[in-house]
């Protein structure tokens, strides 16, 4: 009788001992299945952040024109080329961003756009990137440019100042003043112009002789 027990006994612990077991290679299996969907998010994620949107500039594209022109790189013999280039896709990606201020604040909302902007050109679109700090400085140069179109010196000498910021910072000081206009002329100063051409003169007559 007391072998039975003992039988027993070691009958339950191994029966215990298997569902321990047992229970282990489920949670294994468990948490090796909630890690298989973690890192295919996490593929998946990477893959959608890391897609292009626009081209490259003679090999660079987004924060990369900006980085090897602000540091002016011995090793990119085309430094001069990429400057040169670069200037058009820069003054319309300000130009981009004002525009946006500008809308938004007709249609009475506020969504800063990111870094990253697809810029068109003769030679094909370029992806251009600026920092977030001037970005959000453009933005709402246009948001100030559409709620008070009648201070246009304030806004032009804001812009100026943005611009040559920029440019002192990619090596293109001697184009700020012409990027500067350039911009002003399709935003700031286009407005106000439409706004302008809106507006009867105070001197005109109607077509009865009357004031």
């Amino acid at each position: 009788m007391y072998e039975d027990v003992i039988v027993t006994l070691l009958g339950l612990a191994i029966a215990f001992f298997l569902l321990i077991v047992l229970v282990l290679l489920v949670y294994m299996w468990s948490r090796l299945n909630v890690l298989e969907k973690k890192i295919k998010v996490g593929t998946q994620v990477r893959d959608k952040t890391g897609e292009t949107v626009g081209g490259d500039l003679m090999g660079y594209r987004g924060k990369q024109i900006w980085d090897v022109l602000q540091s002016s790189s011995v090793k990119e013999k085309n430094i001069g080329e990429i400057r040169n280039r670069y200037v058009f896709t820069l003054a319309r990606h300000i130009e981009q961003v004002i525009d946006q201020g500008q809308l938004d604040f007709q249609k009475g909302r506020a969504a800063i756009p990111g870094s990253i902007a697809t810029i068109g050109g003769v030679r094909g679109e370029v992806e251009s990137w600026l920092p977030i700090l001037q970005i959000d400085k453009l933005y709402r140069l246009g948001q100030r440019s559409e709620e008070d179109p009648d201070n246009l010196s304030k806004h032009r000498e804001e812009l100026r100042s943005i611009v040559e910021g920029l440019a002192e910072s990619l090596g293109l000081q001697s184009e700020a003043s012409g990027i500067s206009r350039l911009v002003a002329s399709h935003t700031i100063d286009f407005r106000q112009s439409i706004s302008d051409g809106n507006e009867v003169p105070a001197n005109e007559t109607r077509e009865d002789g009357t004031d």
